[in-house]
């Protein structure tokens, strides 16, 4: 006879209990229909109030005297339970034989284990402790809230013990150590408050140095997405379907694998973007001699941050390099190097162990703050794949180029190592390169990113900073006090010539300080500076700082100088003789002549000039110049002048290219 509708049985496993056995070979025994809590217990008050997960495992089976062909069977959930708290989700592990905690631990496997952190278990840590605490570099990532991290004791051995472990709060702390008596170092101590306690005891680690882990301490890995299962269950319709529907709507396409509660805290007035520190350099290369010895136990400060890809150190022939905060050396890595401190590290000697002169050069590097640049590109099912190319809008800095993805609902994030590579974690998640000078990336991702979620690029742009020139100050770099015999605070402002030799400037200061001017415009004595006798400004730095509020004494003789009158040519006379030295001052306007070639046909060759106002000044015979609009910087010896006669010449430098208003042309 055919098969009956009734003849199809679910049977009974060797075990129907949550008990580390249950589950297990099929029986003869077919599970009642109709009857309650035939496959699950009643919900107790105590699994209400703190959640449970009850395992299951039933065989279809046909119950028929004949032998009438059985062209398979659909299991579905029909109904969902009506308690919204109480979900019915359906599974196959695949196996005939296996036990709860095979199907728990398929469950289980949403999360597989992955490389090593970069942080280890800070000394030990004991069952029934819900903070682990951490110990990393200062630079290293810190996890993230939500987070899952695999503890693992005695890995590969019979007694292998581990737990995951989800991050509920993570804070860090930066902290001083000391090795060798009175070497310092620093590192991060980071803090982790987990959802569930540890359920046995893990060894952790001592500070170190190397940032290394016991060989007998447990480790630390992060955690990447396996989804090792595929689950059903039953969702209600948002709206009734008919015939000759091709889509319906359900409420909902998730459903609860375990009890979990989730918080939610709205954060305002935070930047996405906020401020970061990100190396630039702060101008040429230096170079330097250090002597000391360099070994794997004493460390090399090179004087200041470092940028990075500029480093270099040898010495017997041998030369280091820097690459994205490696040490190399021919190729190998020899060490490892801090940018941010200057603090350069081998971890092998290959120097020996005795001291040594090492030739040191890189470029200085600064801290500013800057704001980062981010962009998004949009997941769609059309533009899906595992490798990208893209330009960012501005050139990157080296070390500052983010980019994130989200793959099976988990971030993975890549991160540029300063020689332009971009890596994560592990190699699993992806690789690509950063172009510091065009701005362009190439990136493949260790997995597919997930419809409907984005790449999100952060970088810090060497377009919102400005190198710093190496640029001439007034008064040799020092920070001056200026002194206008006017009286007034503006070095523009209308004084009195100074005549040289005849100045002195005194101020008390634990005893009586005494300044002299040479006659060449330079102050001698309890300070440094320089003297515009013609301007009559003096600048001076003294070689102690005074306190403040301390007065300032300055004595002088002052001339009325010769009046000169409109100057056209490069060479002439004042119009007076038997001049006061330091006496004389008048301005010309200098016009700049340009000449370019040929651009193309939107801009042949033509020339142009420029006019500027200069001021021209006497000191010991000799003629200066400098631009009116400066307060008196840069100052151009450009001539001489005969004070007996009143003759004048000036020769203003090649670099100038000027004409005078009315005057014929200097030619180069």
């Amino acid at each position: 006879m055919p098969i009956q509708s009734g003849d199809v049985k679910l049977l009974k496993s060797a075990n129907m209990a949550d008990v580390p056995e249950g589950g297990g070979a099929p029986t003869g025994v077919a599970i009642a229909d109709g009857v309650s809590n035939a496959i699950f217990p009643d919900i107790s008050e105590l699994d209400r109030a703190g959640g449970r997960v009850s395992l299951r495992k039933v065989f279809p089976s046909v119950k028929t005297d004949d032998r009438d062909t059985y062209f398979g069977a659909n299991i579905i959930v029909a109904e969902p339970p009506k308690d919204p708290l109480v979900s019915v989700t359906l599974f196959s592990s695949g196996s005939t034989f296996d036990t709860r905690v095979q199907a728990a631990s398929r469950i289980e496997s949403y999360l597989n284990k992955g490389p090593e952190w970069a942080g280890f278990l800070y000394e030990n840590h004991i069952a029934g402790q819900r903070v682990i605490q951490l110990f990393q570099r200062l630079n290293d990532v810190l996890p993230n809230v939500g987070q899952t991290l695999c503890l693992v004791q005695n890995e590969g051995l019979p007694n292998q013990v581990e737990q995951y472990v989800r991050a509920t709060a993570v804070s860090s702390v930066t902290r001083t150590f000391t090795y060798s008596g009175d070497q310092d170092y620093q590192a991060a101590i980071v803090t982790v408050d987990i959802s569930d306690a540890l359920r046995t005891d893990f060894a952790g680690s001592p500070a170190t140095r190397t940032f290394s882990r016991l060989a007998t301490a447990a480790k630390t890995r992060d955690t990447v997405v396996a989804d090792a299962g595929t689950y059903v269950g039953v969702s209600p319709l948002v709206a009734a379907a008919a015939i000759g529907d091709f889509t319906v709507g359900a409420q909902s396409m998730f459903t609860q694998l375990v009890p979990s509660a989730q918080t939610e805290t709205p954060i305002s007035d935070i930047r996405m973007n906020g401020l970061s520190a990100a190396l630039v350099s702060t101008g040429g290369s230096l170079t330097r001699t250090l002597t000391l010895g360099f070994t794997t136990t004493q460390s090399m400060h090179v004087g200041g941050p470092i940028y990075p890809g500029s480093l270099s150190i040898t010495r017997s022939g041998i030369t280091l390099t820097d690459a994205g905060g490696r040490l190399v050396n021919a190729g190998s890595q020899a060490g490892t190097v801090d940018y941010d401190n200057g603090i350069v590290m081998l971890s092998v000697d290959v120097f020996g162990t005795n001291a040594g002169s090492h030739d040191v050069t890189f470029t200085p590097a600064e801290l500013p703050n800057l704001i980062s640049e981010q962009s998004v590109m949009p997941i769609t099912i059309e533009g899906r794949s595992l490798s990208y190319a893209f330009t960012l809008g501005t050139p990157p800095l080296p070390r500052t180029t983010n980019l994130a993805y989200l793959a099976q609902g988990r971030w993975y994030v890549l991160r540029d190592d300063g020689s332009g590579r971009l890596v994560g974690n592990d190699s699993s998640h992806g690789a690509g390169t950063v172009n510091f000078i065009t701005g362009s990336v190439v990136v493949t991702l260790g997995a597919m990113p997930d419809v409907g979620s984005a790449l999100v690029v952060q970088a810090y742009s060497a377009v919102t900073q400005i190198r710093a020139s190496n640029v001439n100050l007034a008064n040799a770099g020092k920070a001056y006090i200026p002194i206008n015999t006017s009286g007034l605070i503006s070095e523009e402002a209308g004084s009195k010539v100074i005549t040289p030799g005849a100045l002195s400037i005194g101020w008390t200061d634990g005893g009586s300080k005494l300044v002299t001017d040479n006659g060449l415009g330079q102050l001698v004595g309890d300070a440094t500076g320089t003297v515009d006798y013609s301007a009559g400004v003096v600048r001076i730095s003294p070689n102690v700082l005074p306190p403040k509020g301390t007065s300032i004494l300055l004595d002088t003789t002052s001339n009325i100088g010769v009046v000169a009158p409109s100057v056209d040519l490069a060479s002439g006379s004042i119009g007076a003789a038997n001049i006061e030295p330091g006496s004389v001052s008048f301005s010309a306007d200098v016009d700049f002549y340009y000449t370019w070639s040929a651009q193309g046909d939107q801009w042949p060759a033509g020339s142009g000039t420029q006019t500027e106002g200069w001021i021209f000044f006497d000191r010991a015979g000799k003629l200066y110049t400098r631009s009116a609009a400066g307060p008196g910087g840069g100052e151009v010896e450009c001539g001489t002048i005969n004070y007996a006669t009143g003759n004048f010449s000036i020769s203003l430098p090649t670099n100038l290219v000027p004409i005078f208003a009315q005057g014929p042309l200097l030619q180069n």
